[in-house]
């Protein structure tokens, strides 16, 4: 597997990572198996071009989809935090 054909199942693979999809999902959205990707992600680990940049691009996916994760948490906190001391200030 080389070329174009491979940059496109990345990027779509890489996309559905971003956006908090699971191993098993963002391969389903490229139309490949999670064992392909385990396959490809398993190449990259041991320096096979293509396969290293996309192993590598697909650990900063997961670590940005953690990251954005974590800050919705943080986010829903502050609120719940600032609707509790609203109410407090208010009584």
């Amino acid at each position: 597997m080389r070329g174009k054909a491979d940059e496109r199942l990345f990027a779509l693979i890489l996309d559905a990572v971003r956006k908090g999809a699971s191993n098993r999902a963002a391969a389903a959205a490229a139309g490949v198996t999670e064992q392909s990707l385990y396959r490809w992600l398993g190449r990259g680990d041991v320096g096979d071009a293509p396969f290293a940049e996309f192993s590598a691009a697909f650990q900063r996916a997961k670590d940005e989809a953690c990251a954005a994760r974590v800050m919705r948490h943080v986010e829903a906190i502050n609120r719940q935090n600032d609707a509790v001391l609203i109410r407090r200030v208010a009584a």
